[in-house]
């Protein structure tokens, strides 16, 4: 990105910072683009007065990848009418099957300053011809001189679509002989169901093998290729393993298991005789890999995560009894690790990094995941003798992976899906969408600003803005991974967790009005979710420190510490009386504790994903409750409870998407139609010197 200024109507545009800026309204107004969103923006300002293509746009910016590059293009486009848009003014013009015209006026404001991006369209094909001569040659030449040069870098093609139905489809698993691809779709406002396609014969009818009321996922094939085993998921978070022969349907109940959303938590072992699945420990708070022995019904757990760890995600070896699993330890870090049937486990990374989705090699040389580990999701190979890793596929977001039967040949999951901000007033809601992704947001005390998650700078950051979405600007800048703030009572101060990759998280407060911040807590433990008490002197929040996820108090003034749970605890508010208001790990509901009182469970239809999304209000509890044909917002009290509000079913999004200020205003993150695509990738052919 080049370092030219531009006036684009009445928007200033800093091309180094990816930023724009405009006064309105009396006002200031800044906004930062994901950088392909800017990017397109650029090409337009740069063709001023000239038609770009769509072909030209996907060239530039996508490299030609004409797959991901028309949903880019049309979700860029979107974002910047939304966002240039001035009352009923076209901004940018639709040439049909042509491409865009910005219609705006432009103006260079650094005349000196030369711009480069026009020539990457005008020049692309030509600098790719002269640049594949010179470097064909040059590796020639290396050839010559060093006889053992290195192996090359994996080096793959273009994804392309094996599914692209309607809604979700997830979990891909490949039936033994190779032909069918059995996955998880989630059609809009249905519950998932599993379907089977057949591979060789693309264009036929998919086969749906089941017909519950109720969430089902994560497919594993019995060997023979004769029998399904899958979880099902009610409308509470309760999830149950079960088994069904492809001739007859007829199922059966093998066990309880952990679902987290989209997450391979079932696997059956190339032997037949083993399923693994991802459980809750008995008495604890954390999650493990359990087998279930399918001649003696027997069950026993195989991992040993420690008090604090959650042991999720995992795959089979092809050849072999050996499993391979992630192992989170607090909300961000894990780790991939492999373990046999007699339990001995071996760590593979050091990357205190996010995974998401794992699956073997066909022959079971190597693994495949998707990390974060540089920053930005991609999928890697972890070659087992060595341990070498080497990135493959660069996709923002990808998640589970299945190896197809030709070797270096996968299929993954690319999601797409629009999230915005809600504000509700009474009957009245305003929608708030940026170009970015904003998320979990936090409404301050008395209604005017709210603070809250976004991708905007390019990762994700903590931003505060005004509650109509006006003058957003970010808080935190690169210093990790920060979870959602809470506003102290006053609405001047924030506290938020910060994960710093490679490092414990620390507690930091925010002083808004002095512009100042002060680490409260950072030490070899992991915090999360911080809330104030109902007399603004405490914190609560959730930290391992005691060996497993509890919540705990954290006195402002002397910095002392109180474990006020025993048995888990992950997201909790505090009321005027001291009564503990708390969700567990892995369990659906909400617990009350009260000062000299036992714990005892106060709701029972709060889902496992939906910790964080209830509200302690003077007029009971708020909280939202999951069904199979809708969401229901539903206000709780002693003597009964009742429905505030409807919602499309999976519309608010999960974990934490509730807050209300003391008016009563309501902000939720709400989801569009959720998309996720299976793709296939294929490595390319070496190249002949």
């Amino acid at each position: 990105m080049g370092h030219e200024e531009y006036r684009v109507g009445d928007w200033h545009i800093v091309t180094s910072e990816l930023s724009l800026s405009r006064e309105a309204d009396g006002q200031s107004q800044q906004e930062t683009l994901p950088r392909k969103v800017f990017e397109v923006l650029l090409l337009l300002v740069q063709s001023h007065g000239q038609t770009v293509s769509r072909e030209a746009l996907i060239e530039a910016i996508w490299d030609g990848n004409t797959a991901v590059g028309n949903r880019g293009i049309t979700n860029a486009i979107y974002q910047l009418r939304k966002l240039l848009a001035d009352g009923d003014q076209e901004v940018i013009k639709t040439i049909a099957k042509t491409g865009y015209q910005l219609l705006l006026p432009v103006t260079m404001l650094n005349k000196d300053v030369v711009p480069d991006k026009p020539k990457r369209i005008q020049l692309g094909a030509d600098l790719r011809q002269w640049g594949l001569v010179a470097g064909l040659t040059v590796l020639a030449v290396l050839a010559w001189y060093l006889p053992s040069p290195q192996p090359e870098a994996l080096r793959y093609g273009k994804p392309s679509p094996i599914t692209y139905l309607e809604g979700v489809e997830e979990n891909p698993a490949l039936s033994p002989d190779g032909r069918y691809l059995a996955f998880m779709w989630e059609r809009h406002n249905e519950p998932a169901r599993i379907f089977i396609q057949d591979l060789h014969q693309p264009e036929a009818p998919l086969r749906q093998v089941s017909f519950s009321r109720h969430a089902e996922a994560s497919p594993a094939w019995s060997p023979d290729g004769r029998r399904l085993a899958f979880v099902r998921e009610n409308d509470s978070g309760q999830c149950d393993v079960w088994i069904k022969p492809l001739d007859t349907l007829e199922e059966s109940r093998v066990g309880t298991c952990v679902l987290n959303r989209f997450h391979k938590v079932l696997d059956w072992s190339p032997s037949g005789r083993y399923l693994a699945m991802i459980d809750k420990v008995p008495q604890q708070d954390h999650s493990a890999v359990f087998l279930y022995d399918l001649e003696s019904h027997e069950r026993r757990q195989l991992s040993q995560p420690q008090s604090g760890q959650q042991d999720n995600q995992l795959a089979w070896a092809h050849t072999e009894d050996r499993l391979a699993f992630i192992r989170y330890q607090g909300g961000y870090q894990a780790e991939l690790f492999t373990v046999d049937l007699t339990g001995r486990e071996r760590q593979l990374t050091q990357d205190r990094a996010s995974i998401h989705g794992l699956t073997w090699s066909r022959d079971d040389s190597a693994l495949v995941f998707n990390s974060m580990r540089d920053g930005d999701h991609s999928l890697w190979q972890l070659t087992l003798t060595t341990g070498h890793i080497q990135p493959m596929v660069r996709d923002m977001t990808p998640f589970n992976i299945e190896a197809l039967a030709q070797p270096g040949h996968y299929a993954y999951v690319r999601h797409a899906s629009l999230e915005y901000l809600q504000l509700w007033q009474g009957e009245r809601h305003n929608n708030i969408e940026s170009a970015g992704r904003d998320l979990f947001a936090a409404l301050s005390p008395d209604g005017s600003q709210m603070a809250f998650l976004s991708n905007r700078s390019g990762q994700f950051e903590i931003w505060l803005a005004q509650s109509d979405g006006r003058s957003a600007r970010p808080l935190t800048n690169k210093e990790g991974l920060p979870d959602l703030p809470a506003w102290s009572l006053d609405g001047q101060q924030l506290v938020a967790a910060v994960t710093v990759k490679g490092k414990a998280t620390r507690l930091v407060l925010f002083d808004l009005a002095r512009e100042q911040r002060q680490v409260l807590l950072q030490d070899e433990h992991l915090y999360r979710n911080p809330q104030w008490s109902a007399d603004g002197q405490s914190l609560v929040m959730a930290s391992n420190r005691s060996g497993s996820w509890q919540i705990w108090r954290l006195e402002l003034d002397s910095g002392q510490l109180t474990p006020l749970t025993e048995q888990g605890g992950v997201f909790a508010r505090q009321d005027g009386e001291g009564r503990l208001y708390y969700t567990r790990l892995n369990e659906p509901g909400l617990w009350l504790k009260g000062a000299n009182e036992p714990k005892r469970k106060l709701i029972e239809g709060l889902a496992v994903d939906d910790w964080g999304n209830w509200l302690l209000t003077d007029e009971g509890l708020i909280y939202l409750r999951r069904g199979s044909e809708q969401d229901e917002l539903v206000r709780w009290w002693p003597e009964g409870e009742e429905v505030l509000q409807l919602f499309e079913r999976g519309s608010v999004k999960i974990h934490r998407s509730l807050s209300q200020d003391n008016q009563g205003q309501l902000l939720l993150t709400r989801l569009g139609r959720r998309e996720a695509n299976i793709m296939a990738i294929a490595p390319l052919e070496p190249t002949a010197l």
